[in-house]
């Protein structure tokens, strides 16, 4: 039963994980790709107004990618208690990864699920 809980909070935290990285990317391509927009426009000499509703529209894709990236910072708090109340005492640990500069968090276990019987 305990390995089961285990395998269970690392599958949770590697589907996190890949979650909580796509916001992330997702804000940062958004940002990458306005910049290549205007820059583009400015180079091949487009009136100023082109792209600009394809720019709002990033731009706003943007802020709720950023959005969804706060609710995961917050969201691990509420991931960090679940092991607990599964009675595995310390399965992520005592830092929060959130306050990590803008790099994929990394939520890790105390015991390697594989190794126990």
């Amino acid at each position: 039963m305990r390995k089961a809980r285990i395998e269970a909070v690392e599958a949770v935290r590697r589907e996190f994980e890949m979650a909580e990285g796509g916001a992330e990317t997702a804000a940062a391509q958004g940002a990458r790709t306005i910049a290549e927009l205007l820059e583009r426009r400015a180079s091949l000499k487009l009136p100023l107004d082109f792209g600009l509703d394809a720019i709002d529209a990033i731009a706003d894709g943007m802020k709720h990618a950023i959005q969804s990236r706060r609710a995961y910072v917050q969201a691990h708090a509420q991931l960090a208690g679940l092991p607990a109340r599964m009675g595995l005492e310390k399965a992520y640990g005592t830092s929060c990864p959130p306050n990590e500069v803008f790099a994929p968090f990394r939520l890790s276990l105390v015991e390697d699920a594989s190794q126990i019987a």
